[in-house]
């Protein structure tokens, strides 16, 4: 599970999406499941450039286990594992089927 990693060996999921938000002045929870649970729903056609995008074991019914920064055209950036770099991935790519939904913590 996304847990919230920030480490000198990198960054989680979910700690790159902390520490991206302090950065930007937004106070949001650590986990993936709790980011999860918490801002606003957006809804797939509502997505915007700043809107985290979730993903959840049980082809998304299961427990969240990744949670992305979406970058617009279809794209997110995401911490693939702690140690790897930050990547640009189409929402079409092999997380599509886990997709679980989006939250929206700015307004």
């Amino acid at each position: 599970m996304c847990g919230g990693g920030i480490t000198p060996q990198g960054f989680d999921c979910s700690g790159f999406i902390y520490a991206l938000h302090r950065a930007l002045d937004y106070y949001i929870p650590r986990d993936a499941q709790d980011q999860f649970a918490n801002g606003y729903p957006v809804a797939p056609e509502n997505l915007a450039a700043g809107d985290l995008v979730f993903f959840a074991r049980e082809h998304g019914t299961g427990e969240i286990h990744h949670v992305g920064v979406y970058a617009g055209n279809g794209k997110m950036l995401h911490a693939p594992k702690p140690g790897a770099a930050v990547q640009l991935a189409p929402l079409t790519g092999k997380l599509a089927p886990e997709y679980v939904g989006a939250r929206r913590f700015w307004q």
